[in-house]
């Protein structure tokens, strides 16, 4: 119903604004000249710029005109001819009229005077901070925050030469304005050298700037058919590793930015590292952090859960930065230790109102997934079983149970995995996006809608609706302004609720049908009970009916308040809020329970869970023209409070599935909460000086203080220095390299903190042993860690080198990177002795890690004409990472983890040696040479270092072609790595009555064969070795892992843009209609189902197919 109302909202919107033309109608008697340009604009989208001193002396007019013209309007009110006019594109300008000498007997050169003007952009917004000079001359100005500009006692007949990053330079002639402002409109540059990026409070170009930022641009992400923006990076930035964790609509994104930096607080897990991310200036309250509490089918993938950034549209979205080095993070302190991700979403631009609209809609079907056996191949893996066992099949339970061969149907042959994931996964967006205003004041509105479906059988869905607005306005003396913006989106995300549906991959392929007759859930097979088949077996289509249906919502607000103190010098404060609530309720009602099972109950539970972050940040700024430099001083503050809790009821003893619904229907009721506070403050500047747009420096400074740590170690100061040197630009240069067009060598060296940690762990914190544990009358309380005032931040120095170049005019872009960082004083769980009473204590360890790497960039536009263009791009990234100190790691939790002088995601294990000839049983190698099917424990001498799970390299392959309107666009990605196989996931042995892949089929069968998989068998134990042991084994060694390397055709794009003939019958700007494809392919040897989620039982990437139409008004 709201997402109706907003649709309805905006068409009739879109319906006001189709009835404006060029067209103006005006009536007013003694009405000043202001009024009727505030009709203008109001009629046609057209903007009027003034001075209001040009208007001083003006008087008032009378005009009654309808369905004029803008121009018999306007001939209309300056009949007296006090004041002219000029039509540039969509902007009017408006001056007074010079009187005219009626002789001229001599000509005169003009006295020295002040030359006045003010600079735009073409969307009539004011540039701060451009550059004009006399051409020709070495002196220069700065327009200010009104972009009005002064240059003192200089002649008219001067040409002015006017630029500003980002934006092509322009020559104007003032004569033609003599005596009045002259107004400059700057183009956006084509030029990617010149093409703005979002930085840390500001913005700057890849000219300029020294840090490490790439940019991934609207059009990279809205060509993607993609539900969650953070996937449409994936390949698309050097240093940044992308992980889709599963094809499931709405799960979640693994994000890491030059490597894992931290051993992790908890021992047996790695942590994540995620960057920090930020929407619009504003902390996105949960960050990168799964936000469902329990469990549903996501929970399968290595990091399960849904992921709360698929709250977010891509349709909003203007621009993605990610920030890696120390120049580009310090200024974030302890909260860019990991990287920062910046989101920028589309904001209003001056004119006429515009329409722009994006509807698509498509499907997605299963990719890539391992061959499993059919029915004659699992037959025949399960008789060879027992031949090998020596074992005759049987029907009662025990170590020859065998109703597959004796009672099942031999000739059935059913596909689970295709019937349980095989659904064709329908999908749907549409957004609106409504923009216009004067040069004053701005709005835009937008609305979108997302659905995807499930592979899945059923209506399990994942739907977004989402709502964001903007508005800016600007005093009419240009120093003031005001933006607001906000976002607002509700997802629901409903699932099977848990993991278990996966049990498609292991049922025999001849197993009875799952469902009876009625569609009711079988229990009953041929007369054989779920509990004979086994204790823990579970009907697949169980799953469907132990739902799990999670509700979220964002709300991000956004207040920035700016106001021009003195030429060069603003105040400017950022508000910022973020929302971000869940609700879930997941039932287990009795009727997908078997009737065999022992311990059936039904329950539901129900958890509420909320987040949010609000931060102040007043900001001075200062910039000015020093000499031949431009001086840009920036320094603020930062006020942020996050808070998240959690309320979870679970309900058991229902005595009907009908009250599942209502947790107070059940028959004991369980309570839990969780509340936890932070707070973070900081001060923090920035000092960046540009030398004769060539020598750069760049200085940032900030003092954390952060509730996680006690008062007196609770401040930490953080610091970054950048530099770089457009050495293109030397004469020596230009001379020795003409083909150079661009060339930059930079650097940056920074130290950045990392606070993450639990909160208040250097308190003692204390918990409830039990509601049901009550003595006297009383809860009984028990500590749960030990208190340690002395821990404090974590330190990661930053070190990298750069070269940027252009070559030909900029048409090839290189780009080379080198960059180390070092992560020290490690916040970790230090072991205790037991006689403490607690396993490990929260403190600082002198671990360290390093990551260190290359990355390379290359862009061109190899062929360039009227009708036809080709852009290509190409990124690669070379990653090392090696703990390099760990005092005491043999003693620590972390030796099975981690080994000194290696990466962090070294294997430890046994070294696999083949296949016994003689019994046909896996055998691995021992440290005196010999081999063996049954080694040590893996903590023994046995263990070998097996290799680790790094990516070596990773990137991605772009190339676009354009051909007058039509449009391909296509990219590639890849990775090189090594990765978990099938072997390793696997629960159960081959030869026992679980369906497996076909690759087992290359197995040992008699003495003397040569096979890659040891002989089939159905005992899960035995007096001696058998094969479930060396398959235990096989899971622990280097057999289990494999190269996991790719090429995955990512992307797809055709588009085709209409003609202007059709647009001008529709009264359209523009319109386009689409095909975009995701994941088409991969190309790999990998030993599973995907060799990006290398999940067995997971469900890999899907591939996704979508049309769309795309327009504008």
């Amino acid at each position: 119903m709201r997402i109706t109302a907003i649709l309805l909202l905006v068409a009739s919107l879109h319906v006001c604004a189709k009835g404006i033309t060029q067209k103006v109608s005006f009536t007013g008697k003694d009405v000043s000249v202001e009024q009727v340009f505030a009709a203008i604009e109001k009629q046609t989208g057209y903007v009027v710029f003034f001075d209001y001193a040009s208007l001083g002396q003006v008087k008032k007019v009378s005009v009654a005109v309808k369905d004029v013209s803008i121009t018999e309007l306007l001939r209309a009110c300056f009949k007296d001819d006090r004041l002219e006019y000029t039509i540039q594109g969509k902007t009017i300008l408006i001056s007074r009229k010079e009187k005219s000498a009626a002789v001229i007997e001599e000509y005169t050169p003009p006295p020295p005077t002040d030359i006045k003007g003010v600079v735009y952009d073409s969307a009539g917004n004011p540039l701060v901070g451009a550059t004009v000079m006399i051409k020709g001359a070495k002196a220069a100005v700065q327009s200010d925050a009104r972009g009005a500009f002064i240059l003192r006692n200089a002649s008219e007949d001067v040409l002015l030469v006017v630029s500003f990053t980002g934006y092509e330079t322009k020559v104007v002639s003032p004569w033609k304005d003599r005596g009045r402002e002259m107004i400059v409109i700057l183009k956006s540059s084509t030029n990617p050298l010149d093409e703005t990026i979002v930085q840390a409070y500001g913005t700057t170009t890849k000219r300029f700037n020294v840090g490490s930022i790439s940019k991934v641009s609207k059009e990279d992400i809205q060509s993607q058919p993609v539900f969650n923006p953070l996937s449409a990076l994936e390949g698309r930035v050097p240093g940044l590793l992308v992980t889709t964790q599963s094809g499931l609509s709405g799960s979640a994104v693994k994000l890491q930015i030059r490597g894992q930096n931290t051993v992790g607080s908890t021992p047996g897990s790695k942590p994540l590292d995620n960057p920090f991310i930020i929407i619009d200036g504003v902390p996105f309250a949960p960050q990168n952090n799964s936000f469902n509490f329990l469990q549903n089918a996501a929970d399968a993938n290595s990091v399960p859960g849904l992921s709360p950034l698929a709250n977010i549209n891509p349709a909003d979205i203007e621009s993605i930065e990610v920030l890696k080095d120390a120049d580009a993070t310090a200024i974030y302190g302890a909260r860019g230790a990991n990287g920062v991700i910046l989101i920028t979403t589309r904001k209003a631009a001056a004119g006429k109102p515009s329409l722009t609209g994006n509807i698509a809609t498509g499907f997605s079907r299963l990719s890539r997934t391992m061959p499993l056996m059919n029915t004659a191949q699992y037959l025949q893996m399960r008789k060879q079983a027992f031949i090998n066992d020596n074992q005759t099949p049987g029907l009662n339970v025990g170590s020859n149970y065998a109703p597959d061969l004796l009672v099942f149907d031999s000739a059935k042959n059913t596909d689970f995995l295709h019937d349980l994931y095989g659904e064709t996964a329908g999908s749907l967006n549409a957004s609106l996006f409504l923009s216009g205003g004067s040069s004053s004041n701005t709005f835009s509105m937008g609305v979108g809608y997302g659905r995807e479906g499930t592979n899945f059988p059923g209506s399990f869905i994942n739907d977004r609706m989402s709502f964001n607005a903007t508005i800016h306005h600007q005093s009419t003396d240009r120093r003031f302004t005001v933006d607001l913006t906000s976002g607002y989106s509700y997802n629901r995300n409903n699932l099977p609720g848990g993991p278990g549906i996966s049990s498609a991959f292991t049922l025999p392929p001849n197993f009875p049908d799952l469902l009876n007759a009625d569609g009711s859930l079988a229990w009953v097979f041929k007369g054989i009970t779920s509990n004979n088949i086994s204790t823990s077996f579970q009907n697949p289509y169980a799953y469907l009916y132990q739902t799990a249906n999670v509700g979220s919502q964002n709300l991000l607000l956004n207040l920035t308040l700016n106001y021009r103190i003195l030429s060069g010098l603003t105040f400017k404060t950022a508000l910022g809020y973020s929302l971000f609530t869940g609700t879930e309720y997941r039932k287990f009602p009795l009727m997908s329970q078997s009737p065999y099972a022992f311990g059936r109950d039904a329950v539901a539970s129900k958890n509420n869970s909320s987040s949010y972050t609000w931060n102040i940040e007043p900001q001075l700024n200062y910039n000015r023209k020093i000499g031949n430099g431009k001086l840009d001083v920036l320094a603020g503050m930062t006020f942020q409070k996050m808070t998240s809790n959690r309320t979870t009821l679970v309900g058991t003893g229902f005595i009907n599935d009908l009250l599942l619904n209502s947790i107070k229907s059940a028959g004991v009721i369980t309570l839990d909460e969780a509340y936890n506070p932070y707070k973070y403050s900081a001060a923090f500047g920035r000092i960046n000086y540009v030398y004769n747009t060539r020598y750069i420096v760049n200085l940032t400074g900030r003092m954390d203080g952060s509730s996680r740590f006690i008062k007196n170690r609770r401040n930490a100061k953080f610091g970054a220095v950048g530099a770089g040197w457009i050495f293109s630009e030397e004469a020596f240069v230009k001379k020795a390299l003409p083909v150079l067009s661009f060339g930059k060598l930079r650097g940056s060296f920074g130290i950045t903190g990392d606070d993450n940690v639990n909160n208040y762990q250097y308190y003692s914190n204390w918990k409830i042993i039990s509601a049901n544990n009550i003595y006297n009358g009383s809860l009984g309380y028990a500590p749960q860690n030990p208190d340690n005032p002395d821990y404090s931040w974590s330190t990661t120095k930053k070190l990298e080198a750069g070269l940027d170049a252009g070559l030909w005019g900029d048409k090839i872009l290189l780009g080379i990177t080198w960059y180390r960082n070092r992560t020290s004083d490690q916040l970790v769980q230090y072991k205790l002795p037991s006689q403490t009473g607690f396993t490990t204590v929260t403190t600082n360890f002198q671990a360290v890690i390093q990551n260190s790497g290359w990355e390379f960039t290359v862009g061109a536009s190899p062929v360039k004409n009227k009708n036809f263009n080709w852009k290509t791009a190409l990124n690669v990234t070379v990653p090392s990472n090696k703990l390099v100190a760990f005092p005491g790691l043999a003693a620590s939790n972390y030796a099975n983890m981690y080994v000194l002088g290696k990466s962090t995601s070294t294997i430890q294990g046994y070294s696999y040696a083949g296949i016994n000839d003689t019994t046909g049983l896996y055998q691995f190698n021992t440290k005196g040479g010999s081999k063996t099917s049954s080694p040590s424990a893996l903590n023994g001498d046995n263990r070998f270092i097996l290799g680790n799970l790094d990516t070596r390299y990773f990137g991605g392959f772009r190339n676009t072609f354009t051909y007058k309107k039509f449009q391909v666009d296509m990219f590639l990605e890849f990775r090189k790595q090594m990765g978990p196989n099938f072997i390793y996931s696997l629960g159960y042995t081959p030869g026992t009555m679980v369906n497996m892949p076909v690759e087992v089929m290359n197995n040992w069968t008699k003495q003397g064969d040569k096979a890659t998989y040891q002989k089939f068998s159905q005992l899960a134990f035995g007096a001696s070795v058998t094969a479930n042991t060396t398959q235990t084994y096989a899971k622990l060694s280097d057999f289990a892992y494999s190269d996991a390397s790719y090429i995955r055709f990512k992307t797809l794009g055709i588009s085709y843009s209409l003609d202007g003939g059709f647009l001008k019958k529709v009264k359209m700007s523009s319109c386009r209609v689409y095909v975009n494809a995701q994941n088409l392919f991969v190309i790999t040897g990998y030993k599973g189902h995907d060799p990006e989620t290398q999940n067995y039982y997971g469900i890999p990437p899907l591939k996704s197919i979508s049309t769309g139409l795309q327009f504008n008004f």
